[in-house]
């Protein structure tokens, strides 16, 4: 076997080729550097009178507000809520920033009228602190905070944009007041109804400049609160080297886990950036990706997490990237969970069924639409889609445990939901009543969205029957609906329909009627005809493109990549990039609403272009474009637990390695582009 010729690279001199740099101000969210520890996060940029300013921002920070006659929409009465943002030093008359990916800081030297002042932040991995250290500046320097009010901001979305209601009877917030103590300073936020957010924060003066440590917090009991934070905030600055040696060692341990270098040095950097984001953005002890993580704004219209595609998309990445430790907190919640979720079905049906609706806030409590239900608003199988993204997680971990206990019950109960409402028609095929397919106007009979989710989760939960010998009531029954489920509606010559009554006649963002194509990977793609339709459906899909958003774009990359079609998959890509989708700072933005998971999304595009192991065969380099001359990955995840590494070089592939660290035991099959030589 030859010598892995990826090990040797030198990690932090590869990413800091990517590291963002700004020599002009930036001014709003979208041009920001940003940090961020998993739970709270931070953009810096100049506010309108040229002084610095960052963000301060925490994941579980929610309002309560009660419903009342006029008002029950969770994204009025319990959303997230910024917290503020810290304003420092002078007018600013130039600067220089760079965001260091490698060790997770944002650097920068601020020119005012009378100098110059240097500083550096840093977020410190899986603790709700934030650090900012300053040189060059004396006691004198301001540091001022500027509290956000405890208002939704979709309420704000909707006054300032007037394209939809705000809330009738929407209570005006309660002030925010200070206080110090013992140098510690506390800016409590009461909340509507009860309790408050707290950011609280220390500064210490040091030889020739000052140390600034935030900590944040929400609770009930002031007191026990402020306790807290101060014990968070003395020891951060007492144990100072160890906080930031634990982040440095943080950030190299993730790096480390797996590497992906192009010869196209604009998708490597886009790549890399993106797991920089999902590691700033989430950590083992967090709470779900939302639509906006760490980073809310004060006004969006979507300040919760949405179910029917961005939560599925922002964790796609992490699997082939091998950070499935990074998707334990949307497990844990969803285990834990099982109650909320069962009560999102009609009371007759919980008894054995779960699911969820569209958006959720601090809870999963989302009222989810039955099949043939009048006027459905919310989609059924949306819970089906999030599990699979649990499954993804067992296909890497091949952990048998968590299959038996924490995704075989959840699974179970969603494909339950549907079993009470399909239909036996005469030609001995069951059938799916009306449902709502994700974006589209038209519900419809057997909505793709709806029979390819079901398909995928009947043929799950029969695998895991196998593999764990179990001893399941339902086994035969779900067999017998498997074998009888009707086929995907389809148009001859245009492909998928968005279900058996509704053609695909609108231009349509989202990918809902294209899911066994990518990502439940239910289409056998080797039978002739299968893969013919599945290159006209998204052939057809793109052809209208006036409702297309980025995500549109990532969805046709990574379904092209499926296909084998590297070239179409790249040119996907491509129109994302240059398309005015992604912001300077490789954020996105629907409507002017900031969001997560199109990036996200395109960089598991790249992936798919990389690695795919689908159905048991892992196939090496399944779509690598014209333009891509040069790859070479380490440590990407399989299912099966398999680890890939490979090179391809001058157009040719050269060396593999293929190793499962998970097990000392496992099969698959393996596809590989033709070999240079034998040797």
């Amino acid at each position: 076997m030859k010598p892995n010729p990826v090990k040797n690279i030198d990690l932090k001199r590869f990413l800091s080729r990517h590291d963002m740099l700004w020599t002009r101000k930036p001014k709003s969210w979208d041009e920001a550097p940003f940090i961020g520890s998993g739970l709270v996060g931070s953009l810096l940029y100049f506010n309108g009178k040229n002084r610095l300013m960052m963000t301060v921002g925490d994941t579980s920070v929610y309002d309560n507000r009660l419903p009342t006659e006029k008002e029950t929409d969770k994204m009025f009465l319990s959303p997230r809520l910024p917290l503020g943002r810290f304003v420092f030093g002078g007018v600013t008359r130039g600067c220089e920033m760079r965001l260091d990916i490698y060790r997770g800081f944002v650097t920068g030297t601020c020119k005012t009228l009378t100098g110059s002042y240097d500083y550096r932040c840093f977020a410190p991995h899986g603790k709700r602190l934030i650090v900012v250290d300053f040189k060059n500046v004396n006691d004198e320097f301001p540091v001022d905070w500027l509290a956000s009010e405890a208002v939704s901001p979709r309420q704000k979305y909707m006054l300032r944009s007037n394209k939809s209601r705000a809330s009738e009877d929407y209570g005006p917030p309660k002030s925010a007041y200070s206080y110090q103590h013992k140098d510690v300073t506390f800016c409590i936020q009461p909340l509507y109804t009860k309790g408050f957010s707290v950011v609280a924060y220390q500064v210490k003066t040091e030889k020739n400049g000052m140390r600034l440590i935030i900590a944040t917090g929400q609770g009930t009991e002031e007191g026990i609160v402020a306790s807290q934070l101060r014990f968070e905030l003395e020891n951060a600055f007492d144990n100072y080297d160890v906080l930031l040696s634990k982040h440095l060692q943080y950030w190299k341990d993730f790096y480390e886990k797996s590497f992906v270098a192009l010869n196209d040095a604009a998708a490597e950097e886009f790549y890399w950036l993106q797991l920089y984001k999902l590691a700033s953005a989430g950590c083992e002890n967090g709470r779900i990706y939302d639509t906006c993580g760490p980073w809310l704004p004060e006004i969006t219209a979507w300040p919760g997490a949405w179910w029917n595609l961005n939560v599925q998309l922002t964790y796609s990445p992490l699997f082939a990237s091998n950070h499935t430790e990074l998707v334990r907190p949307l497990s844990a919640e969803l285990r834990d969970g099982i109650q909320e979720l069962s009560e999102n079905v009609p009371d007759a049906y919980r008894y054995d069924s779960a699911a969820i609706g569209r958006n959720t806030t601090f809870s999963l409590h989302s009222p989810a639409s039955c099949p043939g239900e009048a006027n459905a608003t919310d989609e059924t199988g949306n819970l089906l889609w999030a599990l699979h993204t649990l499954w993804q997680y067992y296909q890497i971990t091949q952990d048998h445990a968590y299959l038996r206990t924490t995704l075989f019950p959840l699974l179970k109960r969603a494909v339950s939901f549907y079993r009470h409402f399909l239909m036996l028609d005469k030609d001995g095929k069951l059938h799916i009543p009306p449902t709502l397919s994700p974006e589209y106007p038209d519900s419809g009979f057997d909505a793709n969205y709806d029979l390819a989710l079901l398909r995928w989760g009947l043929s799950s939960l029969l695998y895991i029957c196998d593999a764990l010998s179990m001893n399941e009531s339902s086994y035969d029954e779900w067999k017998w609906i498997l074998r009888n489920l009707t086929d995907y509606p389809a148009d001859e010559r245009n492909g998928f329909m968005i279900a058996a009554d509704v053609p695909y006649m609108i231009s349509h963002r989202h990918y809902s009627h294209l899911l066994m194509i990518h990502p439940l990977h239910s289409l056998d793609l080797t039978v002739p005809q299968n893969r013919e339709r599945a290159m006209s459906s998204v052939a057809y899909w793109q052809s209208k493109p006036e409702a297309l958003q980025g995500y549109s774009y990532a969805g046709a990359a990574s379904m092209y990549a499926v296909l084998g079609e590297g070239d179409k998959a790249y040119e996907k890509l491509t129109e994302l990039w240059n398309g005015g989708f992604i912001t300077r700072n490789t954020m996105y933005s629907e409507g002017g609403n900031p969001v997560l998971e199109t990036p996200c999304a395109a960089a598991a595009a790249v992936l798919d272009m990389l690695i795919q192991s689908n159905n048991g065969t892992i196939s090496i380099f399944p779509a690598l474009p014209k333009a891509w001359t040069d790859a070479s990955v380490d440590s990407l995840a399989c299912e099966g637990g398999f680890e890939v590494s490979a090179v391809y070089r001058g157009g040719r592939f050269l060396w593999a390695d293929i190793r499962n660290p998970r097990s000392e035991t496992g099969i698959c099959r393996i596809s590989i582009p033709p070999l240079e030589n034998k040797d």
